[in-house]
């Protein structure tokens, strides 16, 4: 799969958020391999040139398309930095969620802002008694902190 396609990346966007890859050897390197995916350039031709394998190849490409999405973030827990301590671990038991949707994500082992901003809304649709409901209802408790769930 061409991830960099799939997300509908182009030159244009890398070229003008070229910033964000100004950190380490391997981030400049970002940039030349998203576009050489959207060259339709193979994972095994790119390896062969930076002489990496293909592997590294896609997870840079994934790597690289997430920071263009996240604003130059790549993990989540770079996400949870900004956020306050005091809020990733505010107890989802004070919320002014219903008790159902408290009990489910508890059976989960997530108790607190910061369990739920690491779950993206699939994870949280696979847990029972969790539905779109639910799911309406945490999304609305998450923006009033200011944050939200994990992207994907």
């Amino acid at each position: 799969m061409n991830y960099t396609k799939e997300n509908k990346i182009t030159i244009e966007e890398i070229d003008s958020n070229i910033h964000l890859f100004a950190g380490s050897r391997t981030q400049k390197r970002i940039p030349e391999i998203l576009k050489m995916r959207l060259a339709g350039t193979t994972l095994e031709n790119i390896g062969n040139l930076f002489e990496l394998t293909r592997e590294r190849i896609r997870h840079q490409e994934i790597k690289g398309c997430q920071m263009l999405a996240n604003g130059g973030m790549c993990e989540p827990a770079r996400i949870e930095e900004k956020v306050s301590k005091e809020i990733r671990q505010e107890n989802i038991k004070n919320s002014d969620l219903s008790s159902r949707t408290i009990q489910a994500l508890q059976d989960e082992s997530i108790h607190t802002i910061g369990g739920l901003m690491r779950k993206t809304e699939y994870n949280l649709l696979c847990v029972d008694r969790i539905g779109e409901k639910s799911i309406q209802e945490i999304k609305a408790y998450l923006q009033s902190f200011g944050v939200e769930l994990k992207k994907t």
